[in-house]
């Protein structure tokens, strides 16, 4: 039984798809790190030019910008984000990033330890 795992053609598939499993986790938490400080600086940048009176206040409508944002990130229709709305959207992006890799496992995993440990 172990013997048909433990193949020259198996062993690479586990090797390549961790590899590029960890390389895009890696990629994601860099990315996303710099969505979020890009997110933060926009942010501070209006609530400034608010309080200097540089913009006006009815600027930026943000129960219109929570309600674009819930809608954008909702998958289940229920009206708010959930951890089972952020579990489809992990799901989605471990099935997408990891098409036609050998092992979605190996792949999956690595990409969790690339987000940890980039």
């Amino acid at each position: 039984m172990v013997g048909e795992f433990a193949t020259p053609g198996f062993l690479a598939q586990l090797g390549f798809g961790g590899a590029m499993g960890f390389c895009a986790g890696y990629a994601l938490k860099k990315v996303g790190r710099t969505a979020v400080f890009g997110v933060g600086i926009a942010f501070i940048a209006l609530q400034v030019g608010i309080h200097y009176k540089v913009l006006r206040k009815d600027a930026v409508n943000w129960g219109e910008v929570k309600a674009w944002a819930s809608k954008a990130l909702d998958t289940d229709g229920d009206g708010e984000v959930t951890k089972n709305d952020l579990h489809t959207h992990w799901q989605n992006i471990v099935r997408m990033l990891g098409f036609n890799m050998g092992s979605a496992a190996a792949f999956a995993t690595a990409m969790l330890l690339g987000i940890r440990y980039g």
